[in-house]
């Protein structure tokens, strides 16, 4: 990826500097617990009613309104500060093996890159998808989602973290040449001097 890359500690629909959000959506575009329910509520009813505009087939843009593991769909972002919101449908890791469980994760990401190229949003803010109630080990989720965004040239792709543990996983996982990027090395720094929230 030539832009840049960066993991912080902080709240997905605060991120006023980039062009789109990601959410960890459902298969059914839902409002839910967690990345999605927050988004949702930042957001207002409308994204949910464009949501089930989708799910209905009237605004599918070439796509089949059902979402299987590793779709994404695109909405506009409402109350959020962002321009657009890219769903993506992660895979629940136990629904299969654990290489087909990355092949989904990897596939994943790559739509929303494609997806964010298609909107010209060259500036993307994304959580750890799969990484909630679909359990997806952090460490190996986090390995997967660099290695996608990497063979991708947005502008910047940043990883939210609202915990602690997947800030750590993600951070880890994050190649040398972007961790000694200033942003990120101020973020980190921050955080072990007593806690900066991106």
């Amino acid at each position: 990826m030539r832009g840049r890359i960066e993991v912080v500690r902080g709240d997905l629909t605060k991120q006023t500097d980039v062009d789109a959000i990601v959410n960890a959506a459902n298969p059914e575009l839902k409002p839910g617990g967690g990345v999605c329910g927050a988004i949702h509520e930042a957001a207002g009813p409308a994204l949910a009613a464009e949501c089930a505009a989708i799910m209905r087939g009237e605004q599918a843009y070439g796509h089949p309104p059902e979402l299987v593991r590793g779709d994404t769909r695109i909405t506009a972002g409402y109350g959020l500060p962002c321009s657009a919101v890219i769903h993506a449908v992660g895979p629940v890791w136990e629904q299969q093996d654990e290489e087909a469980s990355d092949e989904l994760l990897d596939r994943t990401y790559s739509n929303v890159i494609t997806h964010a190229r298609w909107i010209e949003a060259a500036r993307v803010a994304a959580p750890a998808i799969s990484c909630g109630i679909y359990g997806y080990p952090l460490a190996r989720a986090a390995e997967v989602a660099m290695a996608a965004v990497e063979r991708h040239d947005l502008e910047l792709f940043r990883f939210v973290a609202m915990q602690d543990d997947v800030y750590e996983a993600f951070w880890s996982a994050l190649p040398l040449r972007q961790k000694l990027r200033p942003a990120n090395l101020v973020e980190y720094g921050g955080l072990l001097l007593g806690g900066r929230e991106g």
